[in-house]
């Protein structure tokens, strides 16, 4: 499977009250409706940002995610997952 499937889970994840809270209701069963290759899976599973950045998902529309499900505080938490590990 292509990005394309994983960019419509965050799409409407971060652009659909509604599938935003399913999504903070029971990830593992809101992602089981969508046709995802395991790797994708575990990387929305964990809101893993930055892998999700890394595989080449825009990092605006992750951080538009990430503040619809962690709330809008929560951004220097985002930079913070998007920054871990790199050495500048």
């Amino acid at each position: 499977m292509s990005r394309h499937a994983a960019e419509k889970v965050l799409w409407l994840v971060g652009n659909q009250p509604d599938e935003t809270e399913r999504f903070k209701r029971d990830r593992k069963e809101y992602l089981s409706g969508f046709r995802l290759e395991p790797h994708e899976r575990a990387w929305l599973e964990q809101l893993d940002v930055r892998r999700l950045a890394q595989w080449g998902v825009n990092p605006l529309l992750l951080l538009g995610v990430y503040r619809a499900v962690q709330g809008p505080d929560s951004v220097p938490e985002y930079m913070q997952r998007m920054t871990a590990g790199d050495p500048r």
